[in-house]
């Protein structure tokens, strides 16, 4: 038989393990309760906090009871349960739902840092580079369409007194290309007021 202090300590080890799964379950309620979770979540959310009590216990029974099982550890952990909840379960759901108010509001203040000192001179900067390129663009737009019309002009006049010569070979062209046309008809199927007709 054990000596009454080591039964002693195995009893308290197991009831502040209750007390210490009572906490864990208050805060799994007040994150359930403060970010209402979807299905998912919330069955993983469960899954973790079977899988920590059960580490829990496990380790409460190992150095508390040197893992001997006996009739009063189901009793300490219950009696561990239910002081937690009797004494101090609204206290500690009180000081969990503050914690994740100033981690909110940390996390908060955080990101609006961010956003200000780091993001916001960057899309600043990003803004007036992208409206001089849009500028610089127009500019090049407006200059390279100035420059054809330049060209297009110079082009005419150059090409001006080409035009008389140009129309003179035109027509001479289209002149002889008529001409060879009919003496060729001529020559293959005679004149057109000599052929006989059968």
């Amino acid at each position: 038989m054990q000596r009454l202090d080591l039964q002693f300590y195995g009893f308290f080890m197991i009831t502040l393990c209750g007390a210490v799964l009572g906490t864990l379950f208050d805060l799994l309620r007040v994150a359930r309760g403060h970010y209402r979770p979807n299905a998912w979540l919330a069955a993983a959310a469960d899954l973790l906090f079977w899988a920590v009590a059960t580490l829990a216990l496990s380790g409460a029974l190992f150095f508390g009871n040197w893992g001997d099982r006996r009739g009063y550890v189901v009793v300490a952990l219950l009696l561990g349960i239910g002081l937690y909840y009797w004494l101090a379960s609204p206290v500690v759901r009180a000081i969990y739902q503050a914690i994740i108010g100033v981690l909110e509001w940390v996390a908060d203040l955080i990101a609006t840092l961010i956003m200000r000192l780091l993001v916001a001179p960057v899309l600043w900067v990003a803004g007036v580079l992208w409206a001089a390129v849009l500028t610089i663009a127009d500019w090049v737009a407006d200059l390279g369409m100035g420059v054809w019309g330049l060209l297009v002009r110079l082009g005419g006049w150059l090409l001006a007194p080409l035009n008389g010569p140009y129309r003179f070979l035109r027509l001479h062209y289209l002149l002889t290309k008529r001409r060879l046309k009919r003496r060729l008809r001529h020559w293959l199927l005679g004149p057109p007021g000599g052929r006989k007709r059968r």
